[in-house]
């Protein structure tokens, strides 16, 4: 059964979305009614310290971005925001911003975050922005989940995300649920 596949039954639809989640793909790629609006590598790592365990979250670079911004020689202001979400009360555990990236389609952020926090239980939600500017709203380019229970944290990995849009939310230009703005 491909993804594109039109599901019959919830059931099937619950199967195929838990086969996504063991994958570590994110539920909006379950939907089939996406667009992929580029990519972008992160690299995760868990530490042991004295107070605890940390998870070490690197937003490094952006590539392929293909939102259609005003005009094709427009350079967009991109910024990146970062949501730790505890998986069983679906409840925003932290959230981080990088440093705005301007005049750049393929933006390079190289920031990194730390979280005090054992990642099992947890996920991340990655969402790309641009910066509208003073007068203008500030627009959802694309978002990637990661499901942290599916990583092997022992080292640094990193690796490249899809980052998906549904097609009804990239006419509007934000995500459902979510303010922008914060």
């Amino acid at each position: 059964m491909t993804q594109d596949t039109d599901l019959t039954t919830k059931g099937e639809k619950h199967k195929v979305s838990d086969q996504l989640k063991q994958q570590g793909l994110g539920l909006a790629e379950a939907d089939g009614k996406t667009q992929v609006m580029g990519e972008i590598k992160i690299a995760l790592k868990k530490e042991m310290k004295t107070d605890g365990e940390q998870l070490i979250v690197e937003i490094l670079q952006c590539r392929n971005i293909t939102y259609k911004f005003k005009s094709p020689d427009h350079l967009p202001d991109l910024y990146v925001k970062l949501y730790v979400i505890n998986i069983s009360t679906q409840k925003r555990m932290f959230k981080k911003k990088t440093r705005v990236c301007r005049h750049d389609r393929e933006p390079s952020f190289n920031e990194t975050f730390r979280f005090s926090l054992n990642p099992a239980g947890h996920s991340l939600q990655i969402l790309l922005i641009s910066n509208g500017g003073k007068f203008m709203r500030k627009t959802l380019i694309g978002e990637a989940y990661i499901w942290l229970d599916k990583v092997d944290l022992r080292k640094r990995i990193a690796n490249w995300h899809k980052l998906l849009v549904s097609s009804t939310e990239s006419q509007r230009g934000a995500a459902p649920g979510f303010n922008l703005q914060n």
